[in-house]
């Protein structure tokens, strides 16, 4: 049984045998070049770790922030007083309310 063990730990290998062990090993670090390589340029990763990271830390939901500057910049156009910017403000406000309804799974009005 030790001899079985110290061979599958510590094999001898010589010749040809040798060779197909390094090309393995080339072959190997290849691929996880490639899954690194992937992983950094998919958004899988963000969507997977950043988002809740954020979300986690800040006690909001990711996108707040976004929703937030756009609802002020509503307010803002509001605030001048002006029956274009109120025109402006009501289709900002609307493309807002969509955007929400929609990652909420509403799409027309219906639930998906």
């Amino acid at each position: 049984m030790d001899n079985l063990i110290n061979f599958i730990l510590y094999p001898q290998f010589v010749g040809k045998l040798a060779l197909v062990r390094v090309v393995f090993i080339a072959i190997s670090a290849l691929f996880i070049l490639g899954i690194y390589y992937f992983v950094k340029n998919s958004s899988w990763l963000k969507n997977l770790f950043w988002e809740d990271f954020i979300q986690f830390i800040t006690w909001k939901p990711f996108e707040t922030r976004k929703f937030i500057k756009t609802w002020q910049k509503i307010i803002k156009r509001l605030e001048k007083g002006l029956e274009s910017e109120y025109k402006l403000a009501v289709i900002e406000a609307d493309s807002v309310l969509n955007d929400i309804l929609k990652r909420l799974g509403y799409v027309n009005g219906e639930s998906l």
